[in-house]
């Protein structure tokens, strides 16, 4: 890679660990009103949440794809991220109460957005090493 493939390059993976932060992010304020709130707007409220995380999510899924950015851990987020969306998806289709399935799916989340972050942190870091 020359200069200029570098530099881009680089600056997709932080792109990327943006993206990967955003969703996981509101993925994490979706399950809030879920909690916090007894009426049927909590619904609406952690759709809101979800559409912005997916948002995030299919632009990360795009820049992976450009940049071919493919690899175990960043594989493992967005496949933690379809787990957590297709559980949303059925407490707010279903008006579910049991939402145990959907936390084990957050805490699922939650550790892979850990491991791609480590795995882009280091990977950017080794980037501006050279």
């Amino acid at each position: 890679m020359n200069k200029e493939e570098t530099e881009a390059f680089s600056y997709a993976l932080s792109y990327l660990q943006e993206l990967i932060l955003k969703a996981y992010t509101d993925c994490r304020e979706a399950v809030e009103p879920l909690k916090n709130y007894n009426d049927d707007l909590k619904y609406s409220i952690a759709l809101s949440y979800l559409s912005m995380a997916n948002q995030s999510y299919l632009e990360a899924e795009r820049v992976v794809h450009e940049y071919q950015i493919y690899n175990v851990e960043i594989k493992s987020f967005f496949g933690a991220y379809e787990d957590y969306k297709f559980e949303f998806k059925k407490v707010i289709s279903g008006k579910d109460k049991n939402t145990s399935w959907l936390f084990s799916r957050y805490d699922i989340l939650v550790k892979k957005w850990k491991e791609a972050d480590e795995f882009l942190k280091k990977l950017i870091e080794l980037g501006k090493n050279k």
